[in-house]
Order: C-alpha cells, then structure tokens, then sequence
C-alpha cells in the first residue's frame, strides 16, 4: 500500500492494466432542480434537457460527488489532500495542483512538467490523481445519469418571490418561477474507473459510505432540502477487468468482463480503506 501522497507518473494512461464500472439506480427523495440555466416555454428556469428527457450532466455529478470526497478525504488525513477552489486552505499540501501559482508554473512548460512527473519532483494528492486536474485526467468517469423508464417522476413548475432582507416580507414585483421534477424520480448511474489504485478503492468507500448513510444532494436548492439522490439496499452491479485480479485485457477482449457481487467489491474498497486510514 502506497501512501496517501500519491506520486503521479506520466504512463498513467498509457497502458490499460484495469477498469471497473459500477452501476446503479438511484431514487430521488423529494424535489430535484436541474437547471439548465435557461428559460423554458412555461418556466423562468426550465430543468436541463436532452432530447426532451430530463438528465443530471455527468460533469455536474462528478463535481458533488468530488466535493463530498473532498471533504471526508480533509477530514481524515488533514494537509494531504486537495480542496478545489479553495487556494488558502491548499496551501502547504503537497501536490502539484494545489495552488494557481504551481499550476501555471507547470503549464506554463509543459516539457519540465513532464520531465518532473518522470523523477517523481511532482506529486498529486489522492483526490486529484482519481478526478483529475489542470496537470492530469482523472482515473474516475462519470456518465450522464437518464430517467429510468417507467420511473421518470413529474416536472411541475414552483412560483417564488423575492424578500425585502430589511423586512422580511414579499417584496414588490420580483416574482418568478422555476421547474421541479418530483414524485421520486429515478436515475441510471454509471461510475467508470481505469487504473484503480488502492488509494482510489478508499475514497470510493468513503463516497459510498457516506452515500448510503446519508444521501448524495445534486442540483439546485439544496440548502432547501432538495435534490437528494439515495443509494439502493442492494448496492450495485459492479462488472472489470484487472490484470492483477488474474482476468486482464485479453481475458475481456477474447471472452468479456467480469462481474463481481457488490458486497465483495464494497469488502475491497473497505481493505483498501482501513489501510489508508491508518497510514
């Protein structure tokens, strides 16, 4: 086990030692709001489409689900791991990523920053190395999340007005509106990982962890309660290939993937886990 400063090298993608999808559907527990920043025909903030099916963007759920791993990552092993946008509070945490400063100085020749990722002169914290950042991808895929048909909840449209700060009360001609999905919408997730590390397989328990316990909110209003996603009892299903796992590339090009029971793959990022917490 590696530990939780990660050293990021340059073939990272240049080989394809493992992947491992994770699939699932997740029910919306109350009101959603998935704006697209646009009006809509009957709606000042019309919900984001595509195709005329309502969708949560994968980059809009890789970004809550990257936000809350930040957060447990910080809690758990302090100044060793990035927090995005949030420059002051990265300071002194070893990772090439962490400040605007160190990152333009790697930009700025992208030639030195290879060199340096090659002797091992720049490190990424264990949160960058799985979502990615200005310097490298991320090892972590999110798709877009789809309806589950059958199950597509109900777009309604919600009226609000503006409130005087000084008085508390209504506030003259600022009215407006903007739309819901409601009646416990559910959603296809598709989670990708190439690569995994072990580092990765702990912040994926964490996530999982805090999803089960607590939920995972997306979009807008959330402050009001809204735009909780939950994770199913029965986990998901999770399908690989991993050469260190004895079923590699060849294995699933001439034959497929693997699947593997989610209580296993929830024991495996656990291991993973209980290792890194305590090094």
């Amino acid at each position: 086990m590696s530990n939780t400063n990660v050293i990021v090298v340059t073939d990272t993608f240049l080989r394809l030692k493992s992947r491992y999808s994770i699939r699932f559907e997740a029910e919306g527990e109350g009101a959603m709001r998935v704006g697209s920043g646009l009006e809509g025909d009957n709606t000042d903030a019309a919900l984001v489409r595509q195709s005329d099916k309502v969708f949560i963007p994968g980059s809009s759920l890789k970004g809550v689900i990257r936000s809350t791993v930040e957060r447990l990552a910080r809690s758990i092993w302090a100044e060793r791991t990035c927090v995005l946008f949030a420059e002051e509070a990265n300071v002194g945490v070893p990772c090439g990523n962490a400040t605007r400063k160190r990152q333009q100085e790697l930009e700025a020749n992208t030639g030195t920053m290879l060199e340096e990722l090659r002797q091992e002169k720049v490190q990424l914290c264990p949160v960058c190395v799985l979502f990615g950042s200005p310097l490298m991808a991320g090892r972590l895929k999110v798709k877009d999340a789809s309806l589950v048909e059958g199950h597509e909840g109900r777009a309604v449209v919600r009226h609000g007005v503006g409130i005087d700060r000084d008085t508390g009360t209504a506030k003259d001609k600022i009215k407006y509106d903007y739309e819901l999905l409601e009646d416990r919408p559910v959603f296809s997730i598709e989670l990708q990982l190439e690569n995994v590390g072990e580092m990765d397989l702990a912040l994926l328990f964490m996530l999982f962890s805090e999803w089960k316990r607590e939920g995972l909110s997306v979009g807008g209003k959330r402050s009001s309660g809204m735009g909780k996603l939950t994770f199913p009892e029965e986990g998901a299903a999770v399908s690989y290939f991993d050469e260190d796992a004895g079923w590699g590339l060849i294995e699933m090009l001439e034959s497929d993937v693997k699947a593997m029971e989610w209580k296993l793959f929830e024991q495996k990022m656990k291991d993973s886990f209980s290792v890194a917490a305590r090094s």
